[in-house]
């Protein structure tokens, strides 16, 4: 926003792990109360996170999160480049399902 000093609090490391907590309506008994993420990005418009799980594939918008920022995703494989471009064009591929945030 043009004339207004931003803050860098929101600022996060992209890649970093993440944990999203499930609400008790939409988990069973067994499962997790939290679900890993991988952060992949910022949405300006609800100013929110994106994420990504691989293990549902799917691209979550939220702000409700605990980030990990001293864990990366990736950090032991040399495949990062070619998994980054997977999610990025995964995102940009379903982007108009995405419509309000969580």
């Amino acid at each position: 926003v043009y004339g207004k000093n931003g803050g860098s609090q929101h600022l996060k490391i992209f890649g970093c792990l993440a944990y999203l907590y499930v609400h008790k309506e939409e988990r069973t008994k067994i499962d997790l109360y939290k679900t890993l993420y991988i952060m992949v990005g910022y949405d300006s418009t609800f100013k929110t996170y994106l994420f990504y799980n691989f293990t549902k594939q799917k691209i979550l918008i939220t702000k409700d999160v605990k980030f990990n920022e001293l864990e990366m995703a990736f950090a032991k494989y040399s495949s990062l480049p070619i998994l980054l471009i997977k999610i990025i064009s995964f995102f940009l591929r379903h982007n108009n399902d995405a419509k309000e945030p969580i």
